[in-house]
């Protein structure tokens, strides 16, 4: 029962905390933050561009497009407020002062509690929905509200096209259940005819007839006693449950904006200011620090669940096998944790705290113990909690390496008769990232993309595999050391990489390690997505021509080099940061350059064999967005090449392409392709209800007509669904097999010694 009131009071104290806000306020700590980035940001960036007037009014801009994208929430007369800031950001932030970010900030949080109480209020209200009228999402590159009446018509044709798409779903999930309903009454019709006319037959002589009256009879097992329905919803109640569902998630936002603390709001600020120099430079808070690290090095310590805001609760999404609490055993998925406690302190409600926090709560040094009180996933919300401790220890996040599968090539015909390459073992490996451990020298035992695959050829060799793929799609990159000895597995010691300073010196980035770990097919898939690292990697297999790469028609485009900078070493001598971290500064310091002397920068890697994808509409990449740094060359490096594919490539894109051209699905995949770009462009919907239903059944027969693609290249004869560029490039390994092995034969033998 103590507990209980304990709880109670602290869940009080946390709501009534949000209801008293007090804006966050910047003291020493974020000061001296700021000064050394001030300094520091113009020197060391590769660009070495002064921090001056033409700097201050984009960084102006960059911060209040950061807050508010989408121009919803400030009027031009609050932009209008602050103007003073649009030219002086510079000389403010070299001595200290950012005053202007905090002020802007609380001004926000105002708009958007505003903004909270319009939808409360509008929401409820009825809406005519025989008006025609369009909604606009995107106001990216619109002006600022000038009125306030102008901002409420923004919102109310936002909410009014929330209510109606609310209002069309729960309409057609009325006609798809009374189409259900219909289907079950027949086959329930059918049913009771079929029994009517089994018992108009008589009874064999050899059965003994069934009671057919009376307490004695069989009940009917077939038949369906049904519960008093519950009466529907009025129009009215309706409307005010999808008020609801429109309202909470605003409110969401306001309680996570409320949430932000002064290093927070002191991080938006100074990336903004970063960011004017090239996208990929930003300030990274402690606590966002210590986030990148767990991502690249796979591995934190903590309690080994995985967690999330649901309703308010911290819910365990599920337990990370071999990590603290499955050896604990008593935490189990669908969990809701409502309290943590420290050792030998008191609880604190986690309840309605931001994820983000509440996690830093539970995460801590390994060996300490985190107290949990937890109510069971089966147990009722006002159950008592119970209360867990788990020791925390370190914990590998296994789901996140490299995995290996092993496949057979499709057993394919040749259209003209003839047989196709014959089925092959092949081993695919998936590598989301290229991990590592930034402290590795440290440590005898760390996580590496390179040692992980490494092991994983060796793996592939035992089981006698034909060719590799290596499937690196959404791979946003990671470390470029990485990048360069994961190259090196693939091909003898040579330049992977040209690396360029802010100095304008080149130097090669090399493989130092003469052996080659798999000399056999290779081939390297991409897309949109794949960035950085993997830009790199795919680059210099193409340059060293030694296996084939295949995806989109470009790669992300991002040929530029950061580096981590610790504030630390300028702080650590300062009052303030004796107890505290300063957070690190990622600065683009460099650029890099395939062996070839060609960026990557913008116009990223073209595939040997390139596929059309809904992706090639999309704005992904430095070529869209602001401050992209250029395109450009330097002088190529020396380089040796041993294996080389590319006299097979006219061959197995020819063959390729006769694969898919024969598809029943494929001119019409190609036509679609061109068609999402078109859609793309629609900035609009109608807000009249009768040409929204025209718009929403025209999407469905979209969505459903593009659905099929998933089985664009697979078996016929099959249901099972199949990724079909997966499933492509299996053939395409087949192919390259059997032209590998072919060319070997027909080689002239070398002189033995």
């Amino acid at each position: 029962m103590r507990f209980f009131t304990l709880f109670g009071f602290i869940l009080l104290t946390f709501t009534v905390a949000r209801a008293d806000w007090a804006p966050p306020q910047p003291g020493a700590y974020e000061q001296e933050i700021a000064r050394i980035v001030a300094d520091i940001l113009p020197k060391w960036h590769y660009n070495q561009e002064a921090l001056d007037d033409d700097k201050s009014a984009a960084a102006f801009d960059k911060f209040l497009e950061r807050l508010d994208s989408g121009r919803r929430y400030f009027l031009a007369a609050d932009v209008e407020q602050f103007a003073a800031h649009r030219l002086t950001i510079d000389d403010e932030v070299r001595d200290g002062h950012v005053d202007f970010a905090y002020e802007v900030y609380a001004l926000f949080v105002e708009r958007v509690r505003e903004r909270v109480g319009y939808v409360e209020a509008r929401a409820r209200q009825p809406f005519d929905f025989s008006i025609d009228e369009p909604f606009t999402a995107d106001r990216k590159k619109a002006p600022w509200c000038v009125t306030a009446a102008e901002r409420d018509e923004i919102w109310r044709r936002r909410i009014k096209n929330a209510l109606l798409t609310r209002k069309l779903a729960a309409e057609e999930k009325k006609q798809r259940q009374a189409a259900k309903d219909h289907e079950h009454h027949e086959h329930h019709e059918n049913a009771q005819d079929d029994r009517n006319d089994e018992a108009k037959k008589p009874a064999a002589e050899d059965e003994p007839r069934k009671a057919t009256a009376g307490p004695q009879a069989e009940p009917d097992e077939d038949a369906v006693v049904e519960a008093e329905p519950e009466p529907p919803l009025t129009e009215e109640e309706r409307r005010q449950e999808w008020a609801d569902d429109i309202i909470d998630p605003y409110k969401k936002f306001l309680e996570q904006q409320e949430s932000k603390e002064s290093i927070d709001v002191l991080e938006m600020y100074l990336t903004s200011i970063a960011k004017i120099y090239d996208p990929h430079s930003a300030y990274m808070a402690p606590r966002t620090r210590e986030d990148f690290d767990i991502k690249m090095r796979l591995s934190l310590e903590g309690i080994g669940a995985q967690l999330k805001a649901d309703n308010g609760y911290i819910v365990v999404v599920s337990i990370i096998d071999g990590g603290p609490a499955a050896k604990e055993g008593r935490l189990q998925a669908g969990d809701r944790i409502v309290a943590v406690r420290q050792e030998n302190e008191e609880p604190v409600s986690v309840v309605d705290m931001p994820l983000r926090k509440a996690v830093r709560m539970i995460r801590g040094q390994k060996g300490r113990t985190a107290y949990l009180s937890v109510i069971p996933a089966d147990a009722n919300i006002d159950s008592k909690p119970i209360e867990i401790g788990i020791v925390r220890d370190t914990v590998q996040l296994n789901e996140k390496k490299a995995k290996i599968t092993y496949h057979t090539t499709p057993d394919d015909t040749a259209e003209d008769g003839s047989d196709a390459a014959a089925p092959r073992r092949v081993g695919v490996i998936r590598l989301p990232a290229f991990y590592t451990d930034f402290d590795k020298k440290k440590k005898k035992v760390y996580n590496s993309a390179t040692i992980d695959i490494q092991r994983l050829l060796d793996e592939a060799k035992q089981e006698n595999v034909d060719g590799m793929i290596l499937d690196f799609r959404r791979n946003k990159g990671g470390s470029m050391d990485e990048a360069i000895t994961l190259a090196g597995l693939f091909i003898d010691a040579g330049p992977i990489v040209l690396q360029r300073s802010a100095y304008r010196r080149v130097k090669n980035r090399n493989d130092t390690d003469p052996a080659c770990h798999w000399d056999g097919p290779l081939l390297i898939m991409v897309n949109h997505y794949s960035a950085s690292s993997t830009e790199i990697f795919a680059a210099a297999i193409q340059d060293y021509k030694r296996g084939i790469v295949m995806g989109d028609w470009k790669t992300h485009g991002k040929g530029t080099l950061q580096t981590l900078n610790s504030l630390q070493r300028f702080l650590r001598h300062k009052e303030p940061f004796r107890e505290r971290s300063g957070g690190t500064l990622r600065l683009t310091t460099g650029k890099f350059y395939r062996v070839n002397g060609g960026s990557t920068q913008r116009r990223g890697v073209t595939p040997d064999i390139v596929f059309p994808s809904f992706n090639d509409h999309k704005k992904i990449g430095d070529t869209h967005v602001a401050f992209g740094m250029e395109w450009d060359t330097i002088d190529q490096a020396q380089y040796d090449i041993r294996i080389d594919v590319t006299p097979h490539l006219p061959l197995l894109r020819e063959q390729s392409q006769a694969r898919v051209t024969i598809k029943p699905a494929y001119d019409d995949f190609v036509a679609d392709v061109t068609e999402a770009a078109e859609r793309a462009n629609r900035k609009s919907v109608p807000l009249q209800i009768d040409d929204r239903r025209t718009f929403r059944q025209e999407s469905r027969d979209w969505s459903k007509r593009v659905g099929k693609y998933a089985k664009l290249l697979k078996d016929e004869g099959t249901k099972k669904k199949t990724d079909w560029r997966l499933d492509e490039a299996m053939r395409i390994m087949a192919d390259l097999i059997d032209l590998t092995e072919k060319a070997t034969l027909a080689a002239p033998r070398e002189e033995q010694e």
